[in-house]
């Protein structure tokens, strides 16, 4: 299967007090422990207006992708992924490069989020499985 080519984002603008929608260039290759997912629904919780308005204590890009919270369909896995297949259910963690020690990152604020239709990660970033009710 071709990947697709690009996604629409909505990033912060240039001040950080809104968002904007754009249309980005995906790329044409996982690296070995990425996935790439098809966004269905994404959460906007307190932390993610915080953020907006520099009211939390994480730090955030220039002109990031908000949001952390996500319900997604795997389109591709890259060559090291065991966990995950194309078609499987998954959804976020805010942790988006957490896979062992420490945590160096939060989706939505210094690393880029979920507020997009497509979007490829590491693997640990997300986490799989159907509700006993769906």
């Amino acid at each position: 299967m071709a990947l697709p080519t690009s996604t629409r984002t909505w990033r912060r603008t240039q001040d950080g007090k809104s968002i904007e929608l754009v249309t980005e260039p995906l790329p044409q290759s996982l690296k070995p422990n990425e996935v790439l997912v098809k966004i269905h629904a994404v959460s906007l919780n307190f932390r993610d207006v915080a953020m907006l308005h520099d009211r939390y204590l994480v730090s955030v890009i220039d002109r990031g992708v908000p949001c952390s919270d996500a319900a997604a369909t795997v389109l591709a896995v890259g060559s090291a992924v065991k966990e995950f297949k194309p078609d499987d259910y998954v959804s976020t963690t805010w942790v988006a490069d957490y896979e062992l020690g420490e945590r160096s990152g939060a989706m939505g604020g210094d690393i880029d989020g979920t507020l997009r239709e497509l979007s490829h990660a590491c693997a640990g970033a997300f986490v799989g499985g159907r509700s006993l009710y769906y």
